[in-house]
């Protein structure tokens, strides 16, 4: 089984958007069913008529959005006024791994970087060279991040890491490919002159820059879809906002 997350937005009586946690539930086989009985169970807890439900929103996984037998459609059997919306932040994550993946320079930028993380942080020696360099540069230690897939934030965290730390990681890959690490295998000397290579040009600094630049455009929008005081017209104009600037930089 698993464990889902249940919240609840509504209108209070002045008109202001609320969002509140009401738990954590164990999913014994994470179907429709499961959820809805949960959902039906809270319902009667708190003492909420679910006929008055104007709205959900879930992901689209085929559990919760399926038209037909997924919890949407449960829910609007007893509630047909009940819209479902595909979460927007979701949709937005979507679009944009979708984007990344119709270029394949985006696909070999994004592939170095998690090359850079697997091969820097699996190994504790070449992890202690790397967090000296940082020391040496910038007298603070900042970690590499992962790529996530499912959580488009850690694309920005992972280019904004390399961008802050691409001296220490040049030289702590020059230290490695000559080998300065005691026993060092062929395999990790080549690996290291293999990542320097596709680090050490202009190529990879300039998608380096660009990509920081459009990530944070697109990770103030992401928070701004998941805030609870979202409004149409700010969320239109921030999504207008950064489509005109891809468009732009497609061109």
């Amino acid at each position: 089984g698993c464990v889902g997350c249940v919240w609840l937005w509504f209108v209070d009586q002045q008109g202001d958007i609320r969002e509140h946690f009401l738990c954590f539930e164990e999913l014994p086989n994470a179907t429709a069913n499961d959820y809805f009985v949960i959902i039906k169970k809270l319902m009667k807890e708190y003492k909420l008529d679910i006929s008055l439900c104007r709205s959900q929103a879930y992901d689209g996984a085929n559990t919760t959005s399926g038209r037909f037998s997924g919890l949407q459609s449960k829910i609007k059997d007893i509630s047909p006024l009940a819209l479902y919306i595909h979460c927007c932040a979701h949709n937005l994550n979507l679009v944009l791994i979708d984007s990344i993946r119709s270029s394949i320079n985006a696909v070999s930028f994004f592939g170095t970087f998690e090359a850079l993380y697997t091969f820097i942080t699996s190994s504790l020696p070449r992890l202690k060279i790397f967090e000296a360099e940082q020391k040496k540069i910038d007298g603070l230690v900042l970690t590499l991040k992962q790529l996530s897939e499912t959580r488009w934030a850690s694309h920005k965290r992972a280019v904004d890491s390399v961008y802050i730390n691409l001296p220490a990681i040049v030289i702590s890959l020059k230290r490695i490919s000559d080998g300065e690490l005691p026993n060092t295998k062929l395999k990790t000397i080549s690996e290291a002159q293999g990542l320097l290579f596709q680090i050490m040009n202009f190529k990879f600094s300039f998608l380096l820059a660009l990509w920081k630049n459009i990530l944070g455009k697109v990770n103030i929008l992401s928070n701004y879809l998941q805030n609870s005081k979202i409004d149409l017209i700010t969320t239109h104009d921030m999504v207008s906002t950064c489509f005109f600037r891809y468009f732009i930089f497609k061109k």
